[in-house]
């Protein structure tokens, strides 16, 4: 599984927010860029390559 950007837009405050989704079933994530990637998936709960 490998999470793939969908969107990166700034909000009202400045900050960039990025949509992910994951190469397995689907599901996004919202997270913030330079953050860490979630390591596995909420719902399909597989492990990031």
């Amino acid at each position: 599984m490998k999470w793939i950007t969908v969107k990166e837009e700034r909000n009202i405050a400045g900050f960039m927010i990025k949509t992910v989704k994951c190469s397995n079933c689907g599901h996004r994530e919202t997270i913030h860029p330079a953050g860490p990637y979630p390591r596995r998936c909420y719902v399909c709960e597989e492990d990031e390559e």
